[in-house]
């Protein structure tokens, strides 16, 4: 259902309100609506398949998440149509709900047959596009829908060592044809996303092979650079970003687009005494960059960064809530497992933190909905006990 109104949203680009939008956006609360039904009937077996300060910190986070939800509807923070219409504002707070299927065995194989068929619509619809344009150009909506049918890539790449040879051979295709989808659309960190991805595979392999620990420690150390390259810009005052990336060969990526972000976010909710909690769900921020530039509105509801989206919703408890949920499953998962193929989404977690403080914005989307069904196989107790023999034959 998910799928449908991003591809659906994406063809027929529904804007403003619309008997059209509202019965595509059903869809997304429809998907929801079977999460929430999900979590509430196991919430017991969540309880106990994880562990008790994870799944603490969990409720920490779900809580305040429908906190700034119920503050957004009483004190009137925007319209309700925004609130309800809008996957940017309460839909992106409800997405971790999603870690509830995690718990089940079954989520190992579904999310597999899923991720093969979803790609394989995505080169079907590939092929036909480049037919029907007479070559390798594709129109933006045409590229995107190719995008998003193509994006489980990235949570395959990690875990190749589980699939037979012909799987593997698909997914470098796909992985190819990916990265020239987000070329085409101007998604500049796509490129680094695979390569990351497929270095950690590396990673994964020599654990699997040699059961050599020290590449997951130092693997799990990689977590400190974002903080560490935020501290540097604090202190120096030059932005990490413009530091590393200006030499870049490839013009997009030298050019920095996110440290004004941080600044102008920082100063609207310090400005606005909202830096610990937030502006909720529909929390909007001032830009001075955008007053002046075409393209977008200077009073904006979402942000490019994923940690800057969830400071301006929730506030610096709901950062904190957030990376440590991430941190945990990545350590129950490098640490705590007796399967590579857990360490494997370990890894796919680690460069999503990393990237997390470059883009991976919130809102309800297939990408977010995957990368919780992550963290719920990483903090399950039961699929973290599967050995190796066990993993191949559920996915056999």
């Amino acid at each position: 259902m998910l799928l449908v109104y991003e591809i659906a949203m994406l063809i027929f680009h529904l804007n403003g309100l619309s008997l059209g939008k509202l019965i595509i956006t059903a869809l997304v609360w429809m998907s929801f609506g079977v999460t929430i039904r999900e979590f509430v009937l196991n919430f017991d077996k969540l309880r106990k398949n994880i562990p008790t300060f994870p799944f603490a910190i969990l409720m920490l986070l779900l809580s305040w998440n429908v906190i700034n939800i119920i503050r957004t509807v009483l004190f009137n923070f925007g319209d309700i149509t925004t609130v309800i219409g809008n996957t940017y504002t309460s839909l992106a707070l409800l997405v971790p709900f999603v870690v509830i299927f995690g718990v089940n065995l079954s989520t190992i194989k579904i999310l597999d047959k899923y991720y093969h068929g979803f790609m394989k619509l995505g080169i079907i619809l590939f092929i036909c596009f480049v037919v029907v344009n007479f070559g390798l150009r594709l129109n933006d909506t045409q590229t995107l829908v190719v995008f998003v049918l193509l994006q489980p890539v990235v949570f395959l790449i990690t875990t190749l060592q589980f699939q037979p040879i012909g799987n593997k051979l698909f997914l470098l295709l796909c992985s190819v044809v990916l990265v020239y989808m987000a070329y085409l659309y101007s998604i500049r960190t796509m490129a680094i996303r695979e390569i990351l991805l497929f270095t950690c595979f590396v990673g994964v392999f020599l654990y699997h092979r040699f059961k050599w620990k020290w590449v997951l420690y130092v693997s799990f150390l990689t977590l400190l650079l974002p903080f560490i390259l935020v501290q540097q810009s604090i202190v120096t005052g030059e932005s990490a970003i413009k530091k590393y990336l200006s030499s870049s060969s490839d013009d997009d990526l030298s050019i920095d687009t996110r440290t004004f972000i941080y600044i102008e976010l920082y100063a609207d909710l310090v400005e606005n005494g909202k830096l610990l909690v937030g502006k909720g769900a529909n929390g909007r921020y001032y830009s001075d960059y955008f007053s002046e530039v075409e393209g977008d509105s200077e009073i904006r509801l979402n942000i490019e960064v994923g940690v800057l989206g969830l400071l301006l919703k929730g506030g610096f408890l709901a950062v904190v809530f957030n990376l440590i949920i991430f941190i945990l499953a990545i350590w129950f998962a490098f640490f705590r497992s007796n399967n590579s193929y857990v360490v494997g989404l370990g890894f796919i977690l680690i460069v999503h933190v990393v990237l997390f403080f470059l883009e991976n914005i919130i809102n309800y989307s297939s990408y977010n909905f995957y990368i919780w069904l992550v963290i719920g196989l990483c903090l399950s107790n039961n699929i973290r006990d599967l050995n190796n023999r066990q993993i191949e034959k559920i996915l056999s």
